[in-house]
């Protein structure tokens, strides 16, 4: 996997074009915002397959934790090549906040300066999302991290205003469902049962940024 960094007064935003390479579309953001996005440059490719191998882990521990208890499943319950996953489409969202340990009231630098953000610890936000059926939806806590006395860099825009760092972060999120290839003794016939609905979830960007405050 590899790794870029770009300091920017825009927000990239990773959107996949159908040549397989990430490419970046930038939006606007406001002027008293100096964003200077982490951007994990990942190609479609490498998603895709890190989408897939969250969900085949997580179809690991199902099989793990299967049982005989259930009459309506019938051996050898457990072979590989009775399971199935079911994709749905990807989509990109994103959450943002305020990273933890700092003043309220923000944080002016008369001599210029700026905030280190550390991406472990802080407070954490709420990103949801719907998908159509047969999928579920997703409620995920986003961490924030925190300001630190080490870490990436953020610059404050000006000597005069006052900051509070703040944090946008990217997903990549695709809902998949489990079926199992199930015997049902009422009707005497084999159907795929839904044994689980989850979602895989891939962080694509970090962007911390100096917010105005006041």
């Amino acid at each position: 996997m590899k790794f870029k960094v770009f300091t920017t007064f825009l927000l990239s935003v990773i959107i996949f074009s159908t040549t397989g390479f990430a490419t970046f579309a930038k939006t606007t953001v406001e002027s008293d915002s100096n964003i200077e996005p982490v951007i994990i440059y990942m190609t479609e490719e490498e998603i895709d397959e890190a989408h897939k191998k969250q969900a085949e882990e997580e179809l690991l521990k199902l099989r793990s934790a299967k049982s005989l208890d259930d009459e309506s499943e019938i051996t050898p319950f457990n072979d590989p090549g009775d399971y199935k996953i079911e994709y749905g489409t990807k989509v990109t969202r994103s959450a943002e906040g305020f990273a933890g340990n700092q003043p309220s009231g923000g944080v002016r630098f008369p001599t210029l300066g700026g905030f280190y953000h550390s991406d472990s610890g802080g407070p954490t936000v709420s990103l949801n999302v719907s998908f159509p059926p047969p999928y579920s939806s997703l409620s995920m806590s986003v961490p924030l991290g925190s300001s630190a006395s080490s870490g990436y860099f953020v610059n404050a825009p000006n000597k005069t205003d006052y900051f509070k760092l703040s944090v946008i972060k990217n997903y990549s999120i695709q809902p998949y469902n489990t079926y199992q290839w199930t015997y049902d003794y009422n009707s005497g016939f084999y159907y795929w049962k839904l044994i689980s609905q989850n979602h895989s979830k891939i962080l694509v960007s970090v962007a911390p940024y100096a917010k105005k405050v006041n």
